[in-house]
């Protein structure tokens, strides 16, 4: 059996030598994991490794016992980012190119996430979200987009599952366009266990005006 121990007191982490001389400028926590980013980009996790949301090879550094499996050593992500968000048993995060990554679940390592099955985003993406068991993109040009299950009406569309009563509603496999927001900018998002929170402000007539390249799906 596994004993969990408790820090009470604030202890520095130390990263390994590929991060020396780098600042950390970002950390964020799950359930039971940590990921840190540098200003560099570099990014470590430790934690909780159940579900692979540390996104990295823990062979080395794995306790394994009868209830979970852990890494107490920062290890390095196969990833460089310029933001990072994590929830439960997911990890996400922005790359350099803006583009949007996650891992966790069936993803050992991070896995590009696509407009659709074929086509990456055409806009840059400012952030990723992850809750519970969705994810919110949100582009530079302000238009947010929503893919996972629907439980409790956390993807902002209509007929989540707990009102039909049918526990099999597939989840969305591609992000969508919140059509709910379609007339603001969204700003900011965040994803909470089962919920979504978006910050948003009106589309200006002038950035209406602007030409927008979308990342609505080609017809066929």
């Amino acid at each position: 059996m596994s004993v969990a121990t408790t820090v009470k007191e604030p202890t520095e982490v130390v990263l390994n030598d590929s991060a020396q001389g780098f600042e950390v400028v970002d950390v964020v926590c799950g359930f039971a994991h940590t990921l840190v980013r540098t200003e560099a980009g570099q990014v470590f996790a430790f934690g909780k490794n159940n579900r692979l949301q540390l996104g990295c090879d823990t062979g080395a550094h794995v306790n394994r016992t009868q209830q979970f499996d852990c890494v107490d050593v920062p290890t390095s992500v196969p990833v460089l980012a310029n933001a990072l968000s994590c929830s439960t048993n997911l990890s996400a995060a922005v790359n350099l190119q803006g583009q949007p990554l996650t891992w966790g679940g069936v993803n050992a390592s991070p896995e590009l996430i696509k407009r659709t099955a074929t086509h990456p985003f055409k806009n840059r993406i400012l952030s990723v979200e992850v809750g519970r068991n969705h994810t919110a993109v949100l582009t530079e040009k302000g238009r947010l987009f929503m893919s996972g299950k629907n439980t409790f009406g956390e993807l902002g569309v209509p007929e989540p599952v707990y009102r039909t009563g049918n526990p099999f509603v597939a989840a969305r496999t591609e992000p969508v366009p919140l059509e709910g927001l379609r007339s603001y900018n969204v700003l900011q998002v965040a994803c909470g266990n089962r919920f979504t929170v978006a910050l948003v402000e009106d589309r200006t007539k002038k950035s209406a005006e602007e030409p927008e390249t979308t990342d609505e799906p080609e017809a066929a």
